[in-house]
């Protein structure tokens, strides 16, 4: 049935008000629990959200740059210490985000349509004006598989991404200039890896 179904099957059943979801590919870092409570604990939010930062097993290549592949690579940091979305906008990942299990009966769960869950959990949230934080103090770090530092993973990766906005424009039948703003935004952002 899906990972949808399984995260909204998994926060009816949990008995805790803090509900915090992370990936099987990460190692939290010290005092994530505690940080998590005591964030909830003292500010009046619904949904907090904490750095994703990269963990490699291997050594970087020279022609990688971390902070234009920040997306593919599950990097997320916003570099403030604490900040709520009153302030700015915040999508957190969803291997590190937490949420109140009584907001999520308030403001609703996971979609179970789509593939990107925590992407489309987090804007609905968003629009719906629920109160979400960020804080440094809430790390995780994402275990980089060396397959995933390679410049074929990459063109891959950029011609799925292609193919489902393809997919996406024609099922809401957005006009030609949005894919083109799309596919130009990518391929600069790929372009190192021509070659």
């Amino acid at each position: 049935q899906g990972k949808s179904y399984a995260l909204n099957l998994g926060i009816k059943e949990a008995e805790g008000e803090i509900i915090a979801f992370t990936d099987d590919d990460v190692i939290v870092g010290k005092n994530w629990i505690q940080n998590i409570y005591y964030c909830f604990k003292n500010k009046e939010i619904d949904l907090l959200g904490g750095n994703v930062k990269p963990l490699f097993d291997t050594e970087i290549p020279k022609w990688m740059n971390i902070n234009i592949l920040k997306g593919p690579l599950g990097y997320y940091d916003l570099s403030e210490k604490y900040i709520e979305n009153f302030e700015r906008r915040i999508s957190p990942i969803g291997a590190n985000i937490s949420i109140r299990k009584g907001s999520y009966y308030k403001f609703g769960g996971f979609s179970l349509r789509g593939r990107a869950q925590d992407v489309e959990f987090c804007e609905k949230w968003n629009k719906l004006g629920v109160k979400i934080a960020y804080s440094q103090d809430i790390t995780i770090y994402h275990r980089i598989d060396s397959r995933m530092l390679t410049k074929n993973y990459f063109r891959l990766l950029l011609e799925v991404l292609m193919l489902a906005v393809k997919i996406f424009i024609n099922s809401v039948h957005l006009a030609d200039k949005a894919i083109s703003l799309f596919i130009v935004h990518y391929s600069l952002f790929f372009s190192l890896l021509r070659g």
